[in-house]
C-alpha cells in the first residue's frame, strides 16, 4: 500500500476528519497531516494537546489485522527514532517513550458494518518541535519532544510524516503477511519494563494503585504477559500503567 499525504494547517481531529470522508474522499492510504489540532483526542476521550510543532497524522489503513494496530503505529514510531539513534520504548498498550518520558502515541479507531471491516484509521501524535511550555503545567514534567532529544539537526514536521509513513508501510506489509504474533514478538524487546525488576501498577484515579508483577512480554494477541504468570488484554477507561516507583501522570 502506498500512502498519499495531504497535509492542512488546522483541523479538529485528523481521525475525525478521516472518519467523516467517504470512502471515495478518503480511499485507502490516504493520509491526513495537521500542523496543528483543536480537537485531537486521546485515549478514553481524553485532549490531546497538539500546539504547533508536532506531528499529528491519521492514515486509512487496509489490514486483515484490526487488533495489531496499536503494535503497528507505535512499531513505525519506535523504529523511526531508532533510526536517528535514539532508544525509545513502548509504553503498553500504545505509547511511546524516551528516557522514561512520553514523546508519541497512536490511537486506532476501527469501524465494522455487521461482521465486516468497513475503516480503520490510526491516529499518531508525535511531539517534534513544540516547547514544552505549550502543553499544560501538569503535563510537561512527564514529556518530551524529538528536538529536545536530537537538538543538533532542524526537524521538518512534514519530512518527519513522510519519514513515518515509509516505515508504517513496511511494518505494515509484515503485519498482513506475518500476522499479529510476530509483530508482537518483535515490539517484545522495545517494551518498557522488560528485564526491570520493578512490578508493573495498575493506577486508576479515585482508586488504590494495584500492584501487579514484573512484565516478561507480550503473548501471540499483544497482551501483556507477567512473570506470575498472568496477562492482561486491554487497560480500562481511566487505568495507566506505570513501574512501581514511576509517578508519571500520563
Amino acid at each position: 500500500m502506498n500512502f498519499l499525504l495531504e497535509v492542512v494547517d488546522s483541523v479538529d481531529s485528523t481521525t475525525a476528519e478521516l472518519l467523516r470522508r467517504t470512502s471515495i474522499e478518503a480511499p485507502l492510504g490516504t493520509a491526513l497531516l495537521a500542523l496543528r489540532q483543536h480537537g485531537g483526542r486521546g485515549r478514553s476521550e481524553r485532549v490531546w494537546e497538539s500546539p504547533v510543532g508536532g506531528m499529528y497524522l491519521s492514515v486509512v489503513l487496509e489490514t486483515n489485522t484490526p487488533q495489531g494496530l496499536s503494535l503497528l503505529g507505535a512499531k513505525a514510531l519506535i523504529e523511526l527514532l531508532k533510526s536517528n539513534s535514539l532508544s525509545p520504548q513502548l509504553r503498553w498498550p500504545n505509547d511511546v517513550i524516551l528516557a522514561g518520558k512520553k514523546v508519541g502515541g497512536v490511537l486506532p479507531v476501527v469501524r465494522y458494518s455487521g461482521n465486516r471491516l468497513e475503516r480503520a484509521v490510526l491516529g499518531v501524535g508525535f511531539n517534534v518541535n513544540q516547547k514544552l511550555e505549550e502543553f499544560s503545567p501538569e503535563l510537561q514534567p512527564a514529556l518530551t519532544t524529538l528536538s529536545r532529544e536530537r537538538p543538533s539537526r532542524t526537524w521538518d514536521v512534514v519530512e518527519v510524516a513522510e519519514s513515518y509513513l515509509l516505515i508504517l508501510k513496511a511494518e505494515l506489509e509484515a503485519l498482513n503477511q506475518d500476522g499479529l504474533a510476530r509483530l508482537a514478538r518483535r515490539c517484545e524487546s522495545d517494551l518498557e519494563g522488560i528485564g526491570d525488576s520493578r512490578s508493573a501498577v495498575l493506577a486508576e484515579p479515585g482508586c488504590d494503585p494495584v500492584v501487579l508483577s514484573r512484565i516478561t512480554g507480550l503473548d501471540s494477541e499483544g497482551a501483556l504477559l507477567f512473570e506470575d504468570g498472568s496477562r492482561l488484554s486491554a487497560l480500562g477507561r481511566e487505568q495507566r500503567l506505570r513501574l512501581s516507583d514511576d509517578t508519571s501522570p500520563t
